[in-house]
């Protein structure tokens, strides 16, 4: 199937396949922002709230690559939707139950829900994409997320601040648990059958295992990106209590200085996805990675925090390429018939370095010095993408051909 003509199936799904996509998403900024706030308006303890955080990281660790299984076994579309209906389920027990060990159980599920639907909708999307524009429609999902991750936490935040953390909070999951089943409906709808499939419907790409070439190129990909998430996490959660430290400023004025990088990151990946298409994964990926270790040097070094916005606007135009082109290699580097297992494996890896990260950030921290994690996360960032320039050297002849089949898959100057 010629790019074009791939193009002209899946436009005409596009808006009603990513609004399903946005409402489901909603309650995820929400989750994050206010949860921790929730549990311990409930009596919760620091480590009570560490736990319900751990358990959706540890749910997803179990099930993803169990998920990329049976993505593979039993089809695509039937984990999508029972990752909503249990998405739904989460929600709905947020808003109805108290205590720690229900917002436990509810995280749990939460991360069964999260494995199923995302490990199942990145596969299908590298199925619908045999023909081309991966990149592209890997970042309009993408692009999807992080629309109603923002909504939905501006929506929570008017809503929490006028009835209070506890009668806010209950009040908006279960407006999110409805806006869920209209998502679930909807996607019921509109979710496109048969495009990327053969006439039987399986994958219309039914390549088997990789060769052996394959494997390692994947495994090592697979292992720095290990390394990286637990890097990119590291630093998250003290982003904000280093910034307020160093720059004497509010919550707020941090919000408003990352507010023109959190636009990009709301409108630009469907478009900047489509670099990767034409110039291929290696580069792009290698510069996101590169601007975000440089930007890191720029919370210990920057003279002022509009400074450090402008170098977290030009991170976020530099990721909104790169994570689409991450996702898109890694159908790019394997077949119809097992890329479920490869995206449940690296779901998994990236979720493992994300656990991993953010108790070594805080050693970091406490021990070494306010700056460590930065410094750490610049360092390893940086090498990082050397080591993937390297692993995405160009491909033998038996893979070659294969990457040929997508369009720009590692682009022409990597051949």
């Amino acid at each position: 199937m010629n790019p074009n003509g791939l193009l002209d199936r899946l436009l005409p799904y596009r808006p009603k396949l990513l609004l399903p996509i946005v409402l489901i998403s909603l309650p995820f900024g929400a989750i994050g922002s206010f949860l921790p706030l929730y549990a311990h308006s409930l009596g919760a303890s620091a480590f009570e709230v560490g736990v319900v955080y751990g358990a959706f990281s540890l749910a997803g660790l179990v099930c993803r690559p169990l998920v990329g299984v049976g993505v593979d076994r039993l089809g695509r579309e039937q984990f999508v939707i029972a990752g909503m209906v249990a998405y739904t389920l989460s929600f709905a027990m947020f808003s109805l139950l108290d205590g720690v060990t229900m917002l436990v159980l509810a995280r749990v599920l939460q991360g069964v829900a999260s494995a199923a639907f995302w490990v199942a909708l990145s596969v299908l999307a590298g199925d619908w994409s045999e023909g081309g524009l991966r990149g592209a429609l890997f970042g309009a999902l993408n692009q999807a997320l992080n629309i109603g991750m923002a909504l939905g936490t501006v929506l929570s935040y008017g809503l929490i601040a006028y009835m209070g953390i506890q009668s806010g909070w209950r009040w908006t999951m279960a407006a999110y648990a409805l806006v869920s089943v209209c998502a679930l409906l909807l996607m019921l709808r509109w979710l496109p059958r048969g495009v990327g499939l053969s006439g039987r419907g399986e994958p219309a790409d039914k390549r088997p295992a990789l060769d052996k070439r394959g494997v390692r190129v994947l495994s090592e990909v697979l292992l720095v990106l290990l390394v990286l998430s637990s890097c990119y996490s590291m630093i998250t959660p003290l982003l904000l209590v280093y910034l307020e430290e160093r720059f004497g400023v509010s919550e707020f004025v941090i919000g408003l200085a990352y507010a023109p990088a959190a636009v990009v990151y709301a409108l630009a990946p469907a478009y900047l996805g489509r670099l990767s298409d034409r110039w291929g994964r290696r580069p792009v990926i290698c510069l996101g990675l590169l601007s975000s270790g440089l930007v890191a040097c720029f919370f210990p070094l920057a003279p002022s925090l509009w400074v450090l916005s402008l170098a977290w606007l030009v991170e976020a135009l530099c990721s909104s390429a790169a994570v689409p082109a991450q996702d898109a290699l890694v159908s790019d580097l394997t077949g119809g018939s097992v890329r479920g297992r490869a995206y449940g494996v690296y779901a998994a890896t990236t979720g493992l370095g994300s656990t991993v990260g953010p108790p070594l950030g805080g050693w970091l921290y406490d021990h070494v010095s306010m700056a460590a994690p930065f410094w750490v996360n610049a360092v390893v960032l940086v090498l990082g993408a050397l080591a993937l320039f390297y692993i995405l050297r160009p491909l033998p002849a038996s893979l070659e051909g294969r990457a040929r089949k997508v369009r720009g898959s590692l682009g022409p100057a990597d051949h």
